[in-house]
């Protein structure tokens, strides 16, 4: 998504408008005999499914619509969709605000590509943290704030009276890298942990849905962006002013986010009372325990009563459960 417009502008350079798509056409063809010879065979189909030679997949229970009535998969899911626009919002419209600012537009590939400048910084970083530290829905919640500033710098700063630059533009779009890292790379495992404290059975089947979901938002926001590039840049009259509205609509997003951002800090802060999610409401209090047989990683207490008669120890590192006598 971010090399794309890079490798267009180059080939464009080399052989003009028809060789970009005859070499991504080109790479897609062969890359499908590939996908065809990789594909599993029936027996090989996930152990939370059923396989039915005469009506194909059964899957069990869960649905993506059961997933998506939980709040939080839904915010997590409106994020992604919202920062694959704010990456793509310019994608139609870069090469004229370059002209604007006096630059040759054949330089839009550069530009798009310093999104990878900020991807790759956060990605490299975030990957040498140990996963038992981090909080992936503070980090899904705190690209959108992330967002906001890279915004502001790459269109919002100019409607409220700074003289066009191109240094804005670059230090923008290098945020907006930056967040879009923070939302991609974590978004996926946030979603899976939400599901996990319903579905704790259910682990190769709630990562297909996870997965799917996430795949489906991604695509949204890929092809929404774009579309609402040209749309609003034409409404409203220009390049800063579109990038304004679209930086508004994540503002909201970011003040919807934060009661759910609040909530899941004091989770963090609180792991050691009912176990690696946090506090849970109800009858879907978990308790973390290390090798359940049969249940994996984590056994579903029945009851308060239940509950209370578990003492889960530790609040870094690997947490072990075991029954008062």
């Amino acid at each position: 998504m971010m090399m794309g417009p890079l490798l267009g502008s180059a080939l464009y350079a080399i052989g003009g408008f028809q060789l970009p798509f005859y070499v991504t056409g080109g790479a897609l063809f062969l890359l499908t005999f590939f996908a065809f010879a990789t594909l599993p065979s029936k027996e090989n189909f996930a152990p939370d499914m059923r396989w039915s030679p005469n009506s194909g997949i059964v899957k069990n229970e869960l649905t993506y619509l059961e997933c998506l009535k939980n709040l939080r998969v839904v915010m997590i899911s409106s994020i992604v969709v919202l920062s694959l626009l704010q990456l793509t919002f310019r994608e139609p419209v870069l090469q004229f605000r370059l002209i604007d600012l006096g630059i040759n537009p054949s330089y839009a590939g550069l530009i798009f590509a310093l999104d990878l400048v900020g991807y790759i910084g956060v990605s490299v970083v975030f990957s040498r943290i140990p996963k038992e530290k981090k909080n992936l829905n503070f980090l899904v919640y705190l690209s959108m704030l992330i967002a906001v500033v890279g915004l502001f710098f790459v269109g919002t700063i100019h409607v409220l009276g700074v003289p066009d630059s191109l240094i804005p533009l670059i230090i923008g779009i290098i945020i907006n890298g930056t967040a879009g890292a923070l939302c991609i790379n974590n978004s996926v495992a946030a979603m899976i942990n939400i599901l996990n404290i319903d579905y704790h059975r259910r682990g190769e089947l709630v990562n297909n849905i996870a997965s799917g979901i996430f795949a489906a938002c991604f695509s949204m926001g890929e092809m929404l962006g774009p579309i609402c590039g040209s749309v609003l840049t034409s409404i409203t009259g220009g390049f800063t002013h579109g990038i304004t509205v679209v930086n508004i609509a994540v503002v909201v997003m970011t003040v919807l986010t934060t009661y759910h951002l609040a909530g899941d800090v004091l989770f963090c802060l609180d792991k050691q009372e009912y176990g690696k999610f946090g506090r849970v409401p109800g009858k879907d209090k978990m308790a973390y325990i290390k090798n359940v047989p049969g249940e994996g990683d984590y056994h579903k207490l029945e009851d308060e009563e239940e509950l209370l008669e578990f003492e889960v120890k530790g609040v870094d590192g690997e947490k072990e459960g075991e029954q008062k006598k």
